[in-house]
C-alpha cells in the first residue's frame, strides 16, 4: 500500500489541520503558562509530546461526543427520507459516515479550543496555579459533556 499526497482530499487535509491546531498549541500554551520551568528545562520534543498527551485525550472525548450528536442528526434525517434506491442509499451512507466523522472532529476541535483557552485567559488575568488550571479544565469538560449528552438525548427523542 503506497501513500501519496495526491490521494488526499482537501477536506481530509482540513480536518487534519483542525486537529493539529486544536491539540498542539493549547497544550504548549498550557505548559508554558502553568509550568514555565518545565518548558525551559526540557527540549522541545519532550514538551511537544507532553502537550499532545495533555490536550489529546479531551479532544478525543469531545470529538467522540460530537460524532454521536452528528450521527443522531443524520439518523433522524435518514429516517424521514425512506424512499431512495438501494444503490444511492449505500453511496450516501458512505458519504454520511465520513461527513459525520469529519464534523465530529471539527466540533471536537472547537470544544477543545474553548476548553483550553478559558483557563489560559483566567491565568493571564489572574495569578492562578496549576491546581486551579486543572480544576478549570475539568469543570469546563464536564459542562461540555453535559451539553453534548443533552444534545444526544434531545435528538434521539425527536425520532
Amino acid at each position: 500500500m503506497n501513500f501519496s499526497f495526491s490521494n488526499l482530499k482537501g477536506i481530509s487535509i482540513f480536518f487534519a489541520v483542525c486537529v493539529l491546531i486544536s491539540v498542539i498549541p493549547p497544550g504548549l500554551l498550557f505548559i508554558h503558562m502553568f509550568i514555565p520551568d518545565l518548558a525551559s528545562t526540557y527540549n522541545f520534543g519532550y514538551v511537544l509530546i507532553l502537550s499532545i498527551s495533555i490536550a489529546g485525550p479531551p479532544w478525543l472525548i469531545n470529538s467522540f461526543l460530537s460524532t454521536l450528536v452528528s450521527s443522531e442528526d443524520n439518523n433522524s434525517q435518514r429516517n424521514s427520507d425512506q424512499k431512495k434506491d438501494e444503490k444511492e442509499d449505500k453511496e450516501e451512507e458512505d458519504d454520511d459516515i465520513s461527513e459525520t466523522a469529519g464534523m465530529g472532529a471539527v466540533f471536537g476541535s472547537l470544544y477543545n479550543l474553548v476548553l483550553f483557552y478559558i483557563p489560559l485567559l483566567i491565568k493571564f488575568f489572574f495569578d492562578t496555579n496549576l491546581k486551579w488550571g486543572v480544576i478549570f479544565l475539568l469543570t469546563i469538560e464536564v459542562i461540555i459533556i453535559v451539553f453534548t449528552s443533552s444534545m444526544i438525548s434531545l435528538s434521539s427523542k425527536n425520532q
